[in-house]
């Protein structure tokens, strides 16, 4: 049965007081107002509350997910209390969704929480559709063959799934789902897009203002490099001609012999922010491959069931194909050595040639939301703004069903980590878990569980493994490393404490990039070797 365990779901970032900010003050800063807001507005459910579960949900309610419900059947047992810091010796007897949603609660008041007392297989058994009013479903500690059918499930209806599990020192966290597009990639370096080299007339116009020869010392050195850099360009293309840009060591040395010309003392900060900058505006434009793959997807003709997001790239191929091939600008400047009056008008300038830029892709979009049969307007400006502010980042990311991943379908990438040489280690403790679950299969049981029987069962395991990795056209025996097998047997299936904070951690970090739809999920397997605190994503 589904029962409540108190909170107040918030609906809105505006309803939140100043505790709230200050509580949500660190990650604010990470994923702003617009990803808390989307995070406040999720409902998460839990499968399965053991320790990696566990930890998994506990950091999305300390970061402040709207809703969760934790569905387990088991009671707590001395076993849960070695391993589970959510758990105490008062709650020996109670079920395990119970005992852990009623923790959580006490740690984020703020979050409405609920559980049901009944096992994940068997609930989903009876009542599939029972994941359909989750946006995002964790699984924690669920067979191969399991983790398939809740992927199924999801898939379905549009949730996504991340399939987290621990195994002693070794854990592995997936993402389920049918497609994931990424707006907010925010990489770690993004180019400057400054058009030096295709400016507008207003940009040029404000370049012209700036007589350098009549200004004294002091403004001299506050002029913006941009400036600078475009008025050596502009120079520099009319001594060549008919030339486009600047494409060799030669051309680039040139264009900054011309700076050094115009300098006055050649020790002027904005001079040198010119000359570190001619590289990167000599260079020519171009479109990201992730982003190219986007343009040329099958989705990006669409229908009247598309969603949003296509009819946004729909709009940007047509701005890129029937403009100057160019991306929509960004409007963001970089810092620079500049008086504040010039720095907030250059700024000013590419505001709003970047706004004017978005209403010609919105124009677009409305186009095609037209042509489908749609509201024209149902797609705001806001949105198509803020899409291409971040248009250069845009990604979609697709996982394969996690069937393939239960079967062990041919892989190519697993038989070239497993064949010739020392085999990689993460590929072979992924190989030796998926022998695991064919273990289980066939036992009733996972390996190592009885202490009596663990030497037996490594054996029995590598048997299986080299069975996997035949039928991946893999022959060599020093596939399955015999170090690595022992460990999983000697694990005996177990949860380790500090290996489930760090398995949930990621899990958590996964998960809240689905919801705030910022920064890149992972595309494979992430496989965390704790013997060796290393981790690897295999491209299933």
């Amino acid at each position: 049965s589904a029962r409540a365990s108190g909170g107040t779901r918030r609906t809105s970032m505006v309803t939140m007081d100043a505790t709230d900010r200050t509580r949500y003050d660190r990650q604010l800063r990470v994923w702003g107002v617009e990803g808390q807001e989307r995070l406040a507005h999720a409902h998460v459910c839990l499968l399965g509350c053991g320790p990696c579960g566990a930890e998994a949900l506990k950091n999305l309610v300390l970061g402040g997910v709207g809703a969760f419900t934790v569905v387990d059947g088991r009671r707590v047992q001395d076993e849960d209390l070695g391993n589970n810091f959510l758990l105490t010796a008062e709650q020996k007897d109670r079920t395990r969704a119970r005992a852990v949603s009623e923790a959580l609660q006490e740690m984020n008041g703020s979050v409405a929480g609920s559980y049901v007392e009944e096992e994940p297989t068997t609930l989903l058994a009876r009542n599939p559709s029972f994941l359909g009013s989750f946006g995002l479903v964790l699984a924690a500690q669920m067979s191969a063959d399991d983790a398939a059918k809740i992927d199924r499930i999801c898939r379905k209806h549009g949730s996504k799934l991340v399939d987290v599990r621990a195994c002693g020192l070794v854990a592995t966290v997936r993402i389920g789902g049918e497609e994931h597009p990424v707006i907010e990639a925010r990489p770690d370096n993004v180019p400057d897009d400054l058009r030096l080299l295709a400016p507008w007339p207003e940009l040029d116009a404000y370049v012209d203002k700036f007589e350098l020869e009549a200004l004294d010392d002091a403004t001299f050195r506050h002029v913006p490099y941009v400036l600078l850099l475009r008025k050596a360009l502009r120079r520099w293309r009319e001594e060549k001609g008919d030339v486009e840009r600047p494409t060799t060591s030669e051309d680039r040395a040139q264009v900054r012999r011309i700076l050094e010309s115009m300098a006055r003392q050649g020790d002027e900060d904005n001079f040198k922010e010119a000359y570190a900058s001619i590289h990167k505006a000599c260079a020519a434009p171009q479109t990201p491959g992730e982003l190219r793959a986007v343009l040329k997807d099958d989705a990006v003709h669409v229908h009247e069931g598309s969603s949003d997001f296509w009819f946004l790239v729909g709009g940007l191929k047509r701005f890129v194909e029937r403009g100057d091939g160019q991306l929509p600008l960004d409007g963001s400047i970089p810092d620079m050595t500049s008086t504040t009056d010039a720095y907030l008008e250059l700024q000013r300038l590419y505001r709003e040639r970047a706004t004017k830029e978005a209403d010609a892709v919105g124009t677009y979009v409305s186009e095609l939301l037209q042509e489908v049969g749609r509201d024209p307007n149902s797609v705001s400006k806001e949105t198509v703004k803020h899409f291409c502010k971040n248009a250069r980042n845009v990604q979609v990311v697709r996982w394969l069903p996690l069937q393939e991943d239960a079967d062990l379908r041919p892989s190519p990438t697993l038989k070239r980590y497993l064949s010739g040489g020392e085999p990689d280690h993460h590929v072979c403790l992924y190989l030796l878990l998926r022998a695991s679950d064919r273990f289980q299969a066939t036992h009733g049981r996972l390996p190592g569980v009885y202490t009596s029987e663990w030497e037996e069962d490594v054996g029995r395991l590598k048997i299986l493994a080299w069975t996997l990795a035949s039928s991946l056209g893999v022959s060599e025996r020093h596939a399955v490393v015999d170090d690595l097998a022992l460990e999983v047997c000697r694990f005996g299936a177990s949860e380790l404490h500090v290996l489930a904070a760090i398995a949930g951690g990621i899990a958590s970090q996964e998960a809240i990039k689905l919801l705030t739809h910022q920064f890149v999920p992972l595309s494979g397997t992430l496989v965390f070797d704790g013997m060796r605190s290393t981790t690897a994503v295999l491209p299933l």
